[in-house]
């Protein structure tokens, strides 16, 4: 199975079980020391948004994954091999930078929400 299939399935599973994501993204993040104190709102606050982004910006790799296909093809050339392999690395690689960056984002937000050490 290709990786475009398998990000297109990760986006509607994550879509599909948003909720049960949640709530167990929240349970675990309560365990780490510095949110101990933070209530849900807090929490739920940005999360969401967060997802929706993940989401979109997988969806937009996997368009632009698409398109390049669309224009090799047109152009006569089939993507196999290792440039497929190179492409699929280049793309996934940006989305794992895209979630990290997300990840980082997310981080900031929730420290900034803290209550700052007198």
């Amino acid at each position: 199975m290709n990786s475009t299939s398998e990000l297109d399935k990760l986006s509607a599973l994550i879509r599909r079980e948003r909720d049960a994501l949640l709530y167990r993204w929240r349970e675990q993040v309560r365990e780490l020391p510095s949110a101990q104190h933070l209530d849900a709102p807090t929490l739920n606050d940005h999360v969401p948004q967060l997802i929706d982004e993940l989401e979109e910006v997988v969806a937009e790799y996997n368009i632009l994954r698409a398109c390049i296909h669309d224009l090799a093809q047109a152009n006569g050339l089939t993507l196999q091999g290792e440039p497929l392999h190179i492409l699929n690395r280049v793309l996934n690689g940006a989305i794992g930078l895209a979630v990290l960056l997300e990840g980082a984002r997310l981080r900031d937000l929730i420290d900034r929400s803290l209550p700052t050490k007198p």
